[in-house]
């Protein structure tokens, strides 16, 4: 059931042509770290009438999402978060965040496009993610992804990671993975 109110969301985000991107747990997931969560992150444009058009939409799919939730978010680059509730469940719920700066853009326009449930699906580029991940201090998700996922460009990886100012950290967690694996 879980999965059926997903794919309807991003049904809709596709239908309305939205660039958005799922992060988070959701995305660690397909990177081979599968943990629980409470909620499905999203990174959505900062488009008000497409916004409006979800919100609509959603809504006469039995989702639960505040027209004035979405107008604070669209106003203010701080508190640009709205949530979505399928009316049926309530949890988990979506954290959509409106995108405000040049990483919410980078982290958009750097996706993955992954099957879910028959739904072509937009999820983070992993290198975003892990240096995301960093930044927050989540070392475990990091190392998971680091061990697990095969593709990652390690060059474009630590070129944001530089940026970002983790990327002594993240050498340390490769040297780490790699003691731990010889």
């Amino acid at each position: 059931m879980i999965k059926d109110y997903v794919a309807t969301v991003i049904s809709v985000l596709n239908k309305l042509h939205m660039k958005y991107v799922f992060t988070g747990g959701f995305a660690l997931s397909y990177y081979g770290f599968p943990r629980g969560s409470s909620d499905f992150d999203v990174i959505v444009e900062k488009n008000y009438d497409k916004l409006l058009k979800l919100s609509k939409i959603l809504r006469e799919k039995d989702f639960s999402v505040l027209s004035s939730d979405i107008e604070h978010a669209f106003s203010s680059d701080k508190d640009n978060h709205f949530a979505v509730f399928y009316k049926r469940t309530m949890f988990p719920y979506f954290d959509f965040k409106v995108a405000s700066g040049e990483e919410d853009e980078r982290a958009i326009r750097d996706f993955v496009i992954v099957d879910f449930r028959g739904v072509k699906c937009r999820i983070v580029g992993v290198e975003n993610l892990i240096v995301k991940k960093l930044e927050w201090g989540d070392d475990k998700d990091v190392e998971n992804v680091l061990y697990r996922y095969k593709r990652t460009d390690y060059k474009k990886l630590f070129k944001l990671a530089k940026e970002k100012g983790v990327d002594v950290k993240l050498q340390d967690m490769i040297h780490k993975i790699k003691r731990e694996n010889e």
